[in-house]
């Protein structure tokens, strides 16, 4: 009887702790904070990190880090965008800019983070979802050294 009991207890203990490794290893990357509502999913990538955030009824976050992510959102590509803007928050480099109407990634909203060598790709359409998209993104820290190719 204390065998089962035993038993219980361990099997118990080990769903408990991997559903919190689970938990744990889907966190949005760099320390992104979540507004209510939004959830986030790593993915599958082959040579760099994926993932996405999104929030039902809502816009959807797509992301891509790594040496080989490129960099999106830069000046000499502004032939592309309806705006595009650079800003450093505490220290991390970000720029931001909106793809033009019924071009490549028509009306997308992207987030580039040079030293971090990331990538976001917000759906967002309104004002809101914007605004929603860069308090999120602009939490995010992170560095990477791609002469190792390793994340920090």
């Amino acid at each position: 009887m204390n065998q089962k009991i035993l038993r219980g207890v361990f099997g118990s203990l080990v769903l408990l702790l991997l559903g919190a490794s689970v938990r744990a290893q889907d966190a949005p990357p760099g320390g992104v904070k979540l507004l209510p509502g939004y959830q986030h999913k790593t993915g599958q990538g082959f040579d760099t990190r994926v993932g996405k955030i999104w929030k039902e009824g809502g816009q959807k976050i797509s992301y891509d880090i790594g040496c080989l992510a490129g960099e999106y959102a830069k000046r000499d590509r502004m032939e592309d965008f309806s705006w595009y803007k650079e800003a450093t928050v505490e220290g991390q480099e970000f720029r931001v800019a909106r793809y033009k109407e019924g071009g490549f990634m028509s009306g997308i909203l992207v987030v580039t983070i040079p030293g971090a060598a990331a990538n976001f790709f917000a759906s967002a359409k309104t004002d809101e979802e914007v605004a929603d998209a860069l308090l999120m993104l602009t939490g995010y820290r992170g560095k990477i050294d791609c002469t190792n190719n390793r994340l920090g």
